[in-house]
C-alpha cells in the first residue's frame, strides 16, 4: 500500500510539472495561472512541500534529510538541492520522481545554511555555519570540490561575475566577505563591516550591488561591488530575514520577521561605468503589512512570522514562508495584497520557485 501511494503521488506531481512546459500565459498579471510550482523546506518535519501557488494547493510532501534549511532549483527545473542543517550534507530531490536521491547526498561542511547555484546549474556554493566555511560543489559529479574558511558562522551566500565571485554573510562577526572562487581553490578578497546578525544576501543582475538583511539592526545594508565600498543602509521592518530580487531585477522584497510585514525595495541600475552618484541606488518604496486576518476570511490568531521569500515568473507575484502559521503566502506586491495562504509542513524555512520555460 505504501508503495502504491508513493507512485500515485509521483504521477500526480509529474503531471503538475508537465504543466510547467505546456501552459502559457492567458493574459493579465494575477496569480491565476496553473503551473506556478514552489518547493518549501519544512525544517520541523524533515520534509519538503511541493505547492501549486496559483491554485493554492499542496501537491506532495517529500521526506528528506535532517533539518532541511535552504533550497534552490536548478535552471532546468529537474532537480532541487537543499541544505540539511542538522547534518553535513545536501539532499537532492528529483522533481519528476518526487523522491530524494538518498544515495546521492553530497557531503559538505557542518550545519549548512544557504546555498547558491551558478546560472548554468553546474556548481553550487554552500555556507557551512558549523565549520565557519563555504563548500564549492560539483553538481554534475555530485561531490564537493573544495572548502575553505570564510569567518564566523557564515549563513548567506550569493554568486556573481558568472560564478567566479561570492559574497558571504558572517552571522557571528557582523561582516560580509567577498571571495574569489577558482577551479580548485578559493580565497577571501575583502571584508565589509555590516549590521547586526547579517543573514540573506542577494546581488543585482548586473553584479553592481549587494543587499544584505541584518536581522539585529532592522536594516538592509548595501555594498557597491564595483567600487568596493559600503553605502548607506536602508531602514525596513523589524528583524529582516528573507530577501529576494524580482525576475526583472527592478525590485526586491524583504521578509520582516517580527513586524510581520514585507518591504518593497526599488532597485536602480548604474547608468554608466563611471556613475559614482552619491544617491543610494536601492530604497524602500512601500511596506506591506501581513495581518493575521490575511487573506480575507482567515480566522487564526497566531502571529505571522515571515521567514523567506521568492518571486514567481511575474515580477509582481511573490511567495513567502510563514514560520508562525506553517503556511506559504502568495503576495501581489502591486496590489499590496495577500492573495491566498497554503498549509504546508511544520516550520517552513527555505522557499524556491520551480522554473517555467513557457514564458
Amino acid at each position: 500500500m505504501l508503495g502504491t501511494a508513493r507512485v500515485t503521488v509521483g504521477i500526480v506531481v509529474f503531471c503538475a510539472i508537465a504543466l510547467v512546459g505546456s501552459i502559457g500565459e492567458a493574459g493579465g498579471g494575477g496569480a491565476g495561472k496553473p503551473g506556478d510550482l514552489v518547493i518549501i523546506t519544512n525544517w520541523g518535519a524533515d520534509s519538503c512541500s511541493l505547492v501549486d501557488a496559483s491554485q493554492g494547493k499542496e501537491l506532495a510532501k517529500i521526506d528528506v534529510g535532517l533539518k532541511p534549511y535552504d533550497i534552490k532549483v536548478d535552471p532546468t527545473g529537474r532537480y532541487a538541492y537543499l541544505t540539511c542543517s542538522g547534518a553535513n550534507y545536501l539532499s537532492i530531490i528529483d522533481l519528476q520522481a518526487m523522491l530524494e536521491l538518498k544515495d546521492q547526498r553530497i557531503r559538505v561542511g557542518e550545519s549548512p545554511r544557504d546555498i547558491a547555484i551558478t546560472r548554468d546549474g553546474k556548481r553550487a556554493v554552500v555556507a557551512n555555519s558549523g565549520s565557519d566555511s563555504i563548500s564549492v560543489v560539483d553538481l554534475e559529479k555530485r561531490e564537493t570540490i573544495y572548502s575553505f574558511e570564510v569567518g564566523s558562522i557564515p549563513y548567506g551566500v550569493a554568486l556573481f561575475n558568472n560564478g567566479s565571485s561570492a559574497l558571504v554573510t558572517n552571522w557571528g562577526s557582523n561582516r560580509a566577505v567577498l571571495v574569489h572562487l577558482g577551479e580548485l581553490s578559493g580565497k577571501i578578497v575583502k571584508s565589509f563591516e555590516v549590521g547586526s546578525l547579517p543573514y540573506t544576501v542577494v546581488v543585482t543582475d548586473d553584479s553592481n550591488y549587494a543587499m544584505i538583511s541584518c536581522f539585529g539592526s532592522h536594516k538592509i545594508y548595501v555594498i557597491d561591488l564595483k567600487e568596493g565600498k559600503s553605502l548607506a543602509p536602508i531602514d525596513v521592518g523589524r528583524s529582516p530575514w528573507g530577501l529576494a530580487l524580482s525576475r526583472d531585477g527592478k525590485s526586491a522584497l524583504v521578509a520582516n520577521f517580527y513586524s510581520a510585514d514585507a518591504s518593497i525595495l526599488r532597485v536602480s541600475r548604474r547608468t554608466t561605468a563611471k556613475d559614482n552618484s552619491s544617491e543610494v541606488p536601492i530604497a524602500e518604496i512601500a511596506r506591506i503589512p501581513i495581518r493575521s486576518s490575511d487573506p480575507v476570511g482567515a480566522t487564526a490568531t497566531i502571529p505571522r512570522r515571515i521567514k523567506n521569500v521568492a518571486f514567481l515568473g511575474r515580477p509582481n507575484i511573490a511567495v513567502l514562508s510563514d514560520l508562525g502559521r506553517n503556511e506559504v503566502l502568495v503576495l501581489d506586491i502591486t496590489k499590496k495584497e495577500v492573495l491566498r495562504s497554503i498549509a504546508v509542513g511544520k516550520a517552513p524555512y527555505g522557499i524556491a520557485a520551480v522554473p517555467r520555460h513557457d514564458r
